[in-house]
């Protein structure tokens, strides 16, 4: 029952107030606190220690360390033999809560700081955050304007050339156009004076074969003529 009423309460002010020394059990329950405060205590120290916490939460630990866990629990002790009939008591229960106020606020404030310093943190990877993200998108964007330079490259430098010497080879665009493409010193531009070449080769062969067939059928009608001319004389002749 002792117990549980020191649970809710501070126990040393449960002794001022009865004024009376602590049993041997409430003795083991104030060790047992003890472990049960040092231990994540130890655990914090470690952790500052290895991590490197900002200066606000070291400065707050020590202050801890000094008042909580040296001053007040060197007060404690003192108080103890004075319970214990040591030495005689002068500490009052208003005065020891006031002394137990401030060093808990001591542990409290290394909890306060820790969280803003998280707050801060967390400010700080949102702002790197932020910018991050500005900076990916603009990358992006970029990106997206290289590969739109790059389509509209290859479309004006090589799709549409090609295309149009398509319709060339088929008849269906003026050579004027080519003789354009021609002149770029490149592999559109050679592409073209071959194309050129031809239709220049095809065009000279087609005059040729025209040239051929009409003195083929200039012959074919001199002949014809000088046949005509033949028989008419013979007829002309047998007459006579």
């Amino acid at each position: 029952r002792g117990k549980r009423a020191m649970s809710t309460t501070d126990p040393i002010a449960d002794f001022l107030t009865r004024g009376h020394r602590p049993t041997q059990s409430e003795r083991e329950w104030i060790v047992e606190l003890d472990g049960k405060i040092e231990a994540p205590w130890q655990s914090i120290e470690s952790s500052a220690a290895s991590i490197g916490l900002p200066q606000g939460i070291n400065g707050a630990i020590a202050n801890a360390n000094r008042i909580y866990f040296r001053d007040y629990r060197a007060m404690r002790a003192q108080v103890f033999d004075q319970l214990e009939g040591r030495s005689a008591l002068t500490m009052t229960r208003e005065h020891w809560m006031a002394i137990t106020n401030i060093a808990l606020a001591s542990l409290m404030q290394v909890s306060r700081d820790a969280l803003g310093a998280a707050g801060l943190q967390a400010d700080a990877n949102l702002v790197r955050a932020r910018h991050d993200l500005a900076v990916a998108l603009v990358l992006m964007a970029f990106s997206i304007g290289l590969a739109a330079l790059a389509v509209g490259i290859v479309l004006t430098r090589v799709i549409h050339p090609l295309h149009t010497m398509t319709l060339a080879i088929r008849g269906e665009r003026d050579m004027a156009r080519i003789a354009e493409l021609a002149e770029r010193n490149d592999e559109i531009g050679q592409f073209a004076q071959a194309l050129n070449g031809f239709r220049q080769d095809a065009a000279e062969r087609e005059r040729l074969e025209r040239e051929v067939l009409r003195n083929q059928l200039a012959k074919e009608a001199a002949e014809t003529a000088s046949r005509i001319k033949s028989e008419f004389l013979a007829n002309m002749s047998h007459e006579l």
